[in-house]
């Protein structure tokens, strides 16, 4: 099969139907597959000219066809499975069966879901804004566009129309496609919905403005762009709003550092690929920060509503042993891990030559030392410490770095610190910011 022909003859069915495309890319980063447009303004320059296109094609044989949607006056909803994250096909399916089912429209497979296409309702239209739909679920309207039913991608996976719908070509030709239902309409405009029962057993609670188009943001980002698309504003928007529709994290990461390097491919930047994941693992540990401050309540959620599964059993376990939980990242992802701050009935309790003595004791107790040795039967078992420097530096506690002469231990140790304070990532552990005072005293005489 020649991919290259069979996408310009797609290309060329789409336009003679009266819609607008161009010519896209879909690229393998990793293990995601990224989409972007071949060529600049693409929302402008989006065309039904059957020259026109040949000449893109010619200039990007391995393209596929998008659908400029603004022009189409189309809307698609864009129902996906994600790896770890949540289930939008199962959340589609249930939303049509909550709001008494959707005309027949036409209906593209994707290779991680489907394309529900619809014509917009007139009136304001709308955009690529989700809403309350669930998650899972995104929205392609004005300022966005869909990969041409028909199209194949460079590893020979097909767009295809979904059997027993109808075709986009002929239905668009036709003015055919059914406008998009009033009730999805609304839950697009006003969020209020939350589905009655998903699997996963917690409802998804989604605010206004939370969600943002995602694929969108990610294809328009630019290196110090004044437009508001650079790459730190699109990022602060970009992963609060995966996380909040229960992505989970370890994908968010992939699909964002796939998205940078990217972008940094495409302006000529000469990026790391380790230190951009360093980057995004600062921000996905900050954005849950964020969440854990603004939409979590301890004394009345058991567990998040836009919390993982794989993270549930962890999470309650903390919470249970009267630990704050919060997030970590290693070698094998992230996890949740208990945050400084865990209530003193899960602490040890002090030996007792530590311990108030009564007023009518004689004056003569012997003396505290700072860090006093103990014999073996006065210790106690203690819980899991808490940790500045996962599984290294614990909160509390005397940490002692030896070695020999000129080995590296001050430098080692400075570099330790500055970790601490900057709450940067130490070599793949997962580390709490704090203050540091660095004191070095040198000399042959101690």
């Amino acid at each position: 099969m020649n991919v290259a022909s069979a996408n310009l003859r797609t290309a060329l069915e789409h336009a003679r139907a009266g819609l607008p495309v161009f010519p896209a890319r879909i690229t393998r980063r990793f293990k995601t597959w990224e989409k972007a447009p071949c060529i600049k303004n693409w929302q402008s320059e989006a065309s039904t000219d059957e020259v026109q296109i040949r000449v893109w094609w010619r200039e990007f044989p391995h393209a596929v066809p998008g659908i400029e949607l603004g022009r189409a006056a189309l809307v698609v909803i864009d129902p996906d499975r994600h790896g770890k994250g949540p289930d939008g096909i199962e959340a589609f399916a249930q939303l049509c069966a909550d709001v008494g089912g959707i005309p027949r429209h036409p209906t593209t497979n994707t290779p991680q879901g489907h394309h529900h296409v619809f014509r917009q309702n007139g009136g304001e239209p709308i955009g690529n804004g989700a809403g309350s739909l669930p998650p899972g679920i995104d929205v392609r309207g004005v300022g966005g566009w869909i990969v041409a039913p028909g199209s194949v991608r460079l590893d020979g996976v097909r767009y295809t129309p979904r059997e027993g719908t109808p075709p986009l070509t002929e239905a668009y030709r036709a003015g055919t496609i059914p406008a998009l239902p009033g009730k999805i309409d609304a839950l697009i405009r006003e969020p209020s919905y939350r589905p009655r029962s998903l699997r996963t057993g917690s409802e998804f609670i989604a605010a206004s403005g939370d969600r943002v188009d995602v694929e969108a943001e990610l294809a328009a980002m630019e290196y110090e762009s004044k437009g508001g698309n650079g790459v730190n504003v699109t990022l602060c928007r970009v992963i609060p709003s995966l996380l909040r529709k229960g992505e989970h994290p370890d994908d968010v990461l992939e699909r964002v550092v796939t998205a940078v390097m990217g972008m940094a491919e495409r302006c000529k930047l000469r990026w790391s690929v380790t230190l951009e994941t360093k980057s995004t693992v600062k921000r996905i540990l900050s954005a849950y920060n964020n969440l854990l401050v603004k939409d979590y309540d301890p004394k009345a959620d058991g567990v998040p509503a836009w919390l993982p599964g794989d993270f549930h059993e962890a999470w309650l376990a903390r919470t249970a042993a009267g630990a704050r939980p919060t997030f970590g990242f290693n070698r094998a992802g992230f996890y949740v891990r208990k945050a400084q701050g865990a209530e003193a009935s899960a602490r040890p309790q002090e030996p007792e030559h530590l311990q108030e003595k009564p007023a009518n004791k004689p004056a003569t107790e012997p003396k505290k030392y700072r860090f006093p040795l103990l014999r073996f039967g006065q210790m106690r078992p203690g819980t899991e410490p808490d940790y500045l420097v996962d599984e290294l530096i614990p909160v509390a506690g005397l940490v002692v770095v030896y070695g020999a002469p000129k080995s590296g231990k001050s430098f080692w140790v400075l570099d330790l610190v500055l970790h601490i304070t900057l709450a940067w990532e130490y070599r793949d552990r997962s580390v709490q910011q704090g203050a540091v005072v660095y004191c070095a005293f040198e000399g042959a005489h101690g």
